[in-house]
């Protein structure tokens, strides 16, 4: 029989964590450099430093990345330390206008996130790449590491009201906003 909501709940408010998936690789606090932002700070408002705790476990070739008060995100462990995590979002901008004769087509974005990071034991001479077998769990590790965002006009979509040339907020589209990471062992969440 599964857990109802309610025992769910209380285990949440007697300060038990929900189970999450995989054995913990890490957790860090991390801070993110805005190395890229052609959408334009008006469109996308980067912030730069980007700081914030976030947990890495890993499965079987499985990856998961989870940030306090967020959705955990499935990706791909490669097997030396390294992780991707990859989700797409569609972003309607402008609603299409209805009239056939001279309504407009709308505007939706593709935005799609990939995030590669390395977690790697601190101070070793291989550079931190662990042995077989061996996992920086229980080490004192890093994490580096990029973020980039990519947002990318739907197949038939008119995004030109959203250009600054036109009155819009975006300098550019397609865009791309993209960060690189270090980040720091830290408490579990």
């Amino acid at each position: 029989m599964a857990p109802s909501r309610t025992a769910c709940a209380l285990l949440l408010v007697m300060g038990c964590d929900p189970v999450y998936p995989g054995d913990p690789v890490g957790t860090f606090d991390v801070t993110g450099h805005l190395e890229e932002n052609s959408c334009g700070e008006l469109a996308v408002p980067a912030i730069d430093p980007l700081r914030f705790a976030v947990e890495i476990r890993e499965r079987s070739g499985e990856a998961f990345w989870r940030r306090p008060e967020r959705g955990v995100v499935s990706g791909t462990a490669r097997g030396d330390g390294s992780f991707r995590f990859r989700t797409e979002t569609l972003v309607p901008l402008i609603a299409p206008d209805p009239d056939p004769d001279f309504g407009h087509a709308g505007c939706a974005l593709r935005q799609t996130e990939v995030v590669d990071v390395t977690v790697a034991a601190a101070g070793r001479a291989d550079g931190g790449v662990p042995d077989a077998g061996e996992s920086a769990a229980g080490n004192a590790s890093v994490l580096t590491g990029a973020n980039v965002i990519d947002l990318v006009p739907e197949p038939g979509s008119d995004c030109t009201p959203a250009l600054v040339v036109a009155g819009g907020p975006f300098l550019a589209l397609p865009c791309r906003v993209g960060y690189s990471f270090e980040g720091e062992p830290a408490d579990a969440l």
